[in-house]
């Protein structure tokens, strides 16, 4: 899957999630990037709100308006984003 993070404009953040796990609009978890901050995250929404359970600094500077190609794998109860073929982060979520 390739994303892109859009500009950010006007007080919003620029970021790009994979959404997985999705039970409904206030019940799944997500993993991709945050722009605005240099950091991949991991987490789960809920009705309470974003709940970011990892994140972790980008080795290099993520930009706006870039392409990256994410493979998000799910194996059990881990998740693992690859973003370029060469970085890859990993959560395990409770059962």
């Amino acid at each position: 899957m390739y994303a892109r993070a859009w500009l950010a404009s006007a007080g919003w953040n620029a970021n790009s999630y994979v959404v997985f796990d999705y039970q409904s609009k206030t019940n799944f978890k997500f993993a991709g990037l945050d722009v605005s901050s240099n950091k991949l995250v991991m987490g789960h929404r809920n009705a309470t709100g974003w709940i970011v359970d990892k994140q972790a600094a980008f080795p290099t500077s993520l930009k706006s308006e870039t392409w990256y190609n994410l493979l998000l794998s799910v194996n059990g109860l881990t998740a693992t984003l690859t973003v370029n073929g060469t970085t890859s982060f990993s959560f395990i979520y409770a059962a």
